[in-house]
């Protein structure tokens, strides 16, 4: 489940068929430590939510707005700034 604060805006069964979330969510669990976020396009806006892995952790989903107008939206791209000695993302420009 994909969530904005504590506002489900949507949930990864909207966009994966069974089989493809089954894998998607053993990967996850099984890697966890190695994963600092998940970055997406498909919804050609700019949004960010917490995907909740197992029972104690949760994975920010950013998604990244379109460079085109079409769709409505202000064209936009992200920098995102890593910090390798802490793994994780620090900051993000839109």
């Amino acid at each position: 489940m994909f969530l904005l604060g504590r506002i489900r805006l949507v949930t990864a069964q909207q966009f994966y068929q069974p089989g493809y979330l089954s894998r998607l969510t053993q990967e996850l669990t099984d890697y966890y430590p190695q994963v600092i976020g998940i970055m997406t396009g498909h919804l050609h806006y700019d949004w960010t939510q917490s995907l909740r892995v197992g029972y104690q952790h949760e994975l920010p989903v950013i998604g990244v707005p379109s460079v085109s107008p079409f769709f409505g939206n202000q064209p936009s791209f992200k920098v995102y700034h890593y910090v390798p000695a802490v793994a994780r993302i620090d900051d993000i420009y839109t």
